[in-house]
This record gives structure tokens, C-alpha cells and sequence, in this order.
């Protein structure tokens, strides 16, 4: 779904391989990428500071290779997921509230037209 998420904004976080890099580092076990702890927040916005990547399966260039030389990619990449973790809070409070119809249209506004209001 975060996948889907980063489709259908434009693509912030990319290249879109780094969302299931970070998933791995959150999701922790022995077949986990070691990637550097910037990277990884539980709503996936990378941390303060420059992330220095890693080659999870130790084949190409370390990810997320041009973040560390684009300030703008680098900001959009922190900003978008945080925006969309807002998006999840509100969406989860309106359910909450039991306006279930206003939280499957903040759910299809973040995941997409496929995402179902009912």
C-alpha cells in the first residue's frame, strides 16, 4: 500500500525500491537489509541529517544515491511520507468518529481511484 501511496503522489520517495528497504529495516529479522538508522522512523520519513545508504543485497549503487546531492529530493522524501502519516491520523479519527464514509475518501485521496468507498 505504501507503494501505491508513492504512485499515486508523484512518486516522493525514490527511487521506490528505498520504501521496501525502509520496511525491511522496521520490520527487523536476520534476512533484514542493514541500512543506516536515518533512514527509518515508524511512519518512514527519514530522519534529521544526511542518509548514507547501503547495497541490501549488495549489488548496485547504495541506495538512495541521489538524495545525498539533491536538497529538494532530500526534503520532499522527508516531507511526503510525514504528510501522508497525517493523512492516516485523519483518516483513523473520522472512523472513529464514525463518519465511515469521510474516511474511505481520505483513504482513496492517499492510496488512489482503486481504493474502495464501500
Amino acid at each position: 500500500m505504501i507503494k501505491k501511496w508513492n504512485d499515486m503522489h508523484d512518486h516522493p520517495v525514490e527511487p521506490s525500491f528505498l520504501i521496501e528497504v525502509i520496511a525491511l529495516n522496521l520490520i527487523g529479522g536476520p534476512w533484514t537489509a542493514t541500512i543506516d538508522a536515518n533512514y527509518a522512523s515508524s511512519s518512514l520519513a527519514p530522519q534529521t541529517g544526511s542518509p548514507r545508504g547501503g547495497r541490501p543485497a549488495k549489488l548496485g549503487p547504495n541506495v538512495p544515491g541521489s538524495l545525498d546531492t539533491d536538497p529538494f529530493k532530500m526534503a520532499r522524501t522527508r516531507a511526503a511520507p510525514r504528510d501522508a502519516e497525517a493523512a492516516c491520523t485523519t483518516a483513523i479519527n473520522l472512523e472513529r468518529q464514525g463518519r465511515t464514509g469521510d474516511t474511505l475518501k481520505e483513504w482513496r485521496d492517499l492510496f488512489g481511484p482503486l481504493f474502495p468507498l464501500s
